[in-house]
């Protein structure tokens, strides 16, 4: 997969999270989480521009999602102190978006025929679909306009609080409004 396909299914994966983030109130983590996301999406192919790296080498592999999972971990954790959210649930939200980040960099390589190796350099088994090409430009673009769709109908129906209507979902108490009115800024 190319930077634009990765993209999209980087904020596929994460829209779910930001529409909630966005109903109760959260607007400043989902924005910390979509940074977060976008660059642990972009981390892996970093390869490409490092000589001694081999490309869908150690950084297409669980152990980089475990390992940015972790610094994710670390940048909540020192965030958290800071903000009205404990530190450990600061940790935690860091945590996920490492990992969702790396995650979706791997379904996106995983679909391509060239496949990656997830447990690298313990096994060289190469786990492949085989169901796109990553260069091929109509998968891409296909996969950035969906994410970006599902990215911002998400926000959309979290702000004007369609979530509500799902079940298990409600209307947050206390503190935050969820629900922007028109001419409203997002703080």
């Amino acid at each position: 997969m190319y930077a634009p396909g990765h993209i999209g299914l980087a904020l596929l994966c994460y829209a779910p999270a930001a529409a909630y983030l966005t109903h109760r109130g959260r607007v400043r983590a989902r924005r910390a989480g979509t940074a977060g996301v976008l660059f642990c999406a972009a981390a892996p192919d970093a390869d490409l521009y490092v000589a001694q790296l081999m490309h869908r080498g150690v950084t297409h592999t669980l152990w980089m999602a475990i390992a940015l999972g972790a610094l994710g971990a670390v940048v909540g954790l020192a965030l958290g102190r800071r903000g009205p959210r404990s530190a450990g649930e600061s940790a935690r939200f860091g945590a996920v978006v490492g990992v969702l980040g790396i995650g979706s960099h791997l379904a996106g390589d995983v679909v391509t025929p060239m496949g990656l190796r997830p447990l690298y350099p313990l096994s060289d088994a190469t786990v492949t679909l085989a169901l796109v090409y990553s260069r091929d430009p109509h998968v891409n673009v296909a996969l950035f306009v969906v994410g970006v769709g599902a990215f911002g109908l998400g926000r959309e129906l979290a702000r004007n609080g369609w979530l509500t209507a799902l079940p298990g979902v409600t209307k947050p108490s206390g503190g935050g409004a969820s629900v922007l009115r028109e001419g409203d800024a997002e703080p």
